[in-house]
C-alpha cells in the first residue's frame, strides 16, 4: 500500500501517513472493534492516552475517502 492510499475493512478504513498508521473508524465500526467495552468510556481512554486524534470540540476528525468529507473516529498508536 502506497502512502496515502486507502485499504477499506469491515470496521473502518487504514491510512499511512507520513510513515505513521491511522486507524480511521465510523462509530458502528469502532463499537464493533472495542467489543462491548463502554463506548464513552474508552473514546475517553483513547483520548487521555494521546492515541485519539481530536478537531476542537469534537471527538472526531473529518477526513476525505473517496473524495467525500466524513467525520471519523482516527487512532494513532506510538510508534514505540
Amino acid at each position: 500500500m502506497a502512502p496515502g492510499d486507502y485499504c477499506a475493512n469491515r470496521a473502518g478504513y487504514i491510512r499511512q501517513k507520513d510513515g505513521v498508521t491511522h486507524y480511521q473508524f465510523n462509530r458502528p465500526g469502532l463499537q464493533e472493534a472495542l467489543n462491548g467495552l463502554n463506548f464513552k468510556r474508552s473514546l475517553q481512554a483513547l483520548k487521555n492516552a494521546g492515541w485519539l486524534l481530536t478537531e476542537q470540540g469534537s471527538l472526531t476528525t473529518q477526513v476525505k475517502i473517496k473524495g467525500k468529507n466524513t467525520r471519523l473516529f482516527v487512532i494513532q498508536f506510538p510508534e514505540n
